[in-house]
């Protein structure tokens, strides 16, 4: 197993860091929020987990934060103003979807798929306006498609397969592009 050195977080020009399908082992005490430029962060390993939540925050450039890979991130909680890709870790996420998503308001991109995820769609996702892309398929939530989804005027994606999602289609939906995919 290949451990990462820690003068990876002196490497403040770093942009992209991908630590996918290997057998890293981090130390616990990386501090990644030194990299203040850094982009992306992808598919650490299931090696890499908590850790993270404390410096993640600290990562002002973020754009794209594939964490598929990991045990554990406590995503919701951080501050990331920039991030506009998220893909949490599938299998990991239970209850309702946190309300507190709607401070990611950067979003183009995110992935709730393949979890326990319970409740309903929450209405505030139609405060993102720049969301094209939105999967939340093979969870348990339930309950209608808000209507303030069609709010999101980029959105070209809605993906909810493998739900109880009842009720009707939101009138607007298929008027947003021509492109739209339900």
């Amino acid at each position: 197993m290949v451990s990462i050195p820690e003068s990876i977080c002196n490497c403040t020009e770093l942009s992209l860091v991908g630590f996918n399908n290997n057998n890293s082992q981090a130390n616990y005490h990386l501090e990644i929020g030194n990299l203040a430029k850094l982009q992306l962060l992808r598919s650490l390993s299931k090696q890499f987990g908590w850790f993270y939540s404390y410096s993640i925050g600290m990562l002002t450039a973020l754009q794209t934060l594939d964490l598929s890979e990991t045990s554990y991130l406590d995503l919701y909680h951080q501050k990331l103003a920039t991030l506009s890709s998220a893909y949490p870790p599938p299998n990991r996420l239970t209850g309702e979807i946190p309300s507190t998503l709607t401070n990611l308001t950067n979003l183009t991109y995110l992935s709730l798929s393949f979890n326990l995820l319970t409740g309903s769609l929450p209405t505030e996702f139609g405060l993102h306006y720049n969301l094209k892309n939105l999967t939340a398929s093979n969870n348990l939530l339930e309950g209608s498609i808000p209507s303030s989804i069609t709010n999101c005027s980029h959105l070209l994606v809605l993906t909810v397969a493998y739900n109880r999602i009842t009720g009707k289609i939101p009138n607007g939906l298929g008027q947003l592009d021509n492109s739209f995919k339900v």
